[in-house]
Parts: C-alpha cells; sequence; structure tokens
C-alpha cells in the first residue's frame, strides 16, 4: 500500500472512494464478524508487546507480528481513512473486503502493490480464519514516536478497565471477478423491466481474475 495517496483526499491518489463499493463484482469465499473495542477514555490503549516487524517510518504500511496478534502501523493519510472507517461510529456495521489486488473498506477501494503488503494480508487472511473470536483495538508500543497508535487484531480480549465493545465489524476474504457482459445488460435490463418483461433470465457471467 506504498505510494498510495499525498493527500486525505486523494487527489493524486490510487484510494478511490465510490458509492457502491459493495456491489462491486466479487467472489467472497471467507466471511467472519470481528469484534470491536474502544477505549474508556480518550488516548487509553494497552501496550501492543513483543513482536517482529521492518519498521519503516517512510512506508506507508508496517506490519507487525506478535504473540496471538496481528498489527500495523499507517502513514497519516492512510491512518485518517482507516482510523474512521474501522474505529468510527457507524450507521450500519463497517466492511472491510480484502482481494487479491486491492482492499475495499467501506467506500474505498486501496490497491495492493507491495510484496511486503501481500505477504502480510497473507497472514492477516489466515490469523482469521479461525473460531476463535478476533477482537479490533488500538494499542501502542514505546519503540515508536510518540502518540503512534496500533491497528491491533487479536485473539485476546482487551481488558475491560480500559476498552468497551462497540459495534462489532465484518471481514470478508475474496476473489477479484471480471465483468464479462457488455456494458449495455444492465440497460437493456431496466428497459425490460420498464415493459414488464422477465429480467430473470439473462444473467451476467463471472470469471476469476
Amino acid at each position: 500500500m506504498d505510494d498510495l495517496l499525498k493527500d486525505a483526499g486523494g487527489s493524486a491518489s490510487s484510494v478511490r472512494r465510490t458509492g457502491f463499493a459493495r456491489k462491486c463484482f466479487t467472489s467472497i469465499s471467507y466471511s467472519r464478524l470481528i469484534k470491536r473495542y474502544s477505549a474508556n477514555y480518550a488516548g487509553w490503549c494497552v501496550a501492543f508487546g513483543e513482536h517482529d516487524t521492518n519498521y519503516d517510518e517512510n512506508k506507508e504500511t508496517n506490519w507487525l507480528f506478535g504473540d496471538s496478534k496481528i498489527g500495523f502501523i499507517l502513514s497519516p493519510p492512510l491512518k485518517r481513512i482507516f482510523f474512521h472507517e474501522l474505529m468510527g461510529k457507524h450507521k450500519h456495521i463497517p466492511l472491510i473486503s480484502i482481494l487479491e489486488s486491492e482492499i475495499r473498506l467501506n467506500g474505498y477501494r486501496i490497491p495492493i502493490t507491495l510484496e511486503e503488503d501481500r505477504r502480510g494480508l497473507a497472514s492477516f487472511k489466515k490469523f482469521i480464519s479461525t473460531k476463535k473470536d478476533v477482537h479490533l483495538c488500538l494499542t501502542s508500543h514505546f519503540c515508536y514516536p510518540p502518540g503512534t497508535r496500533i491497528i491491533t487484531f487479536t485473539k485476546k480480549k482487551p481488558l475491560i478497565i480500559i476498552y468497551k465493545e462497540v459495534q462489532p465489524m465484518q471481514v470478508e476474504i475474496g476473489h477479484n471477478l471480471k465483468w464479462e457482459t457488455p456494458i449495455h445488460y444492465r440497460t437493456s435490463l431496466i428497459a425490460r423491466a420498464a415493459r414488464g418483461a422477465p429480467t430473470g433470465g439473462d444473467r451476467p457471467r463471472w470469471q476469476c481474475a
């Protein structure tokens, strides 16, 4: 996810926001709910703990791998997006879809371009593919600049003295698909519906990307 954007608005960015992210053409192979937690008091969090990482402050994403937990530290532009979409209050359950070539986070589409991010996401997919509860919260660590917050997925329930459980989020793992039917399909379907003609027989075909 390196070199993805130059500002939060994405004016010179590969990060795109779209109102039809949930209608994109994908095949979902795995889906689950993850429990989210917010701090009881602003700024409170626990330490991430011992972990392996290859930290570089110039990278957009730094992956952290610890005992029964995975976390990542983001550059400021990505941090604003992920903190709001993953940790903020929403009318509907937040949805993150992890595909081969991109992450879809509510209305955002974030391309995956670096091999390091692909490896990190592969580890993350394996991590959440369990029957055990997975929890999401913010943590910190003294090794990183003051104020750094780590988006943390853990199999250990966060301390109730520090965190409170809030609305869960949904994570999907899937495949990119190509739209094979001509672009006029949707227009013709609408026209058929207006005439009262059946619309269920002429279905689009999908192909794995």
